[in-house]
């Protein structure tokens, strides 16, 4: 039903690190801004790529390696941390930290 048997427990992983993703996603909604929530989010396939080249010695190209970077660029100018943008400003509240 499953598959071979020696695989059960990389589907069980999958449905654990599955599941925490859409709690903590979740958990990211209640304590951040909705547009900031959903870029964590869709940053998703860029931290997936990394993860699979750190753990799994999956390539990652230079093109890959790019997008990467442009999302995380993209994460930084929507998402306007204050310590890079108003690093004199009040900063970010105790429930936008833990949402982060």
């Amino acid at each position: 039903l499953f598959g071979h048997r020696r695989y059960l427990w990389l589907l069980l992983m999958r449905g654990m690190f599955g599941a925490a993703a859409m709690s903590t996603y979740y958990l990211s909604i209640n304590n951040l801004p909705l547009a900031d929530a959903v870029t964590l989010f869709f940053l998703n396939p860029a931290v997936t790529a990394v993860a699979a080249w750190a753990f799994l010695r999956e390539p990652l190209g230079a093109k890959g390696a790019a997008g990467v970077g442009v999302s995380l660029v993209g994460l930084l100018l929507l998402s306007q941390p204050p310590f890079i943008f108003d690093p004199h400003g009040e900063g970010w509240g105790h429930a936008r930290l833990l949402g982060t």
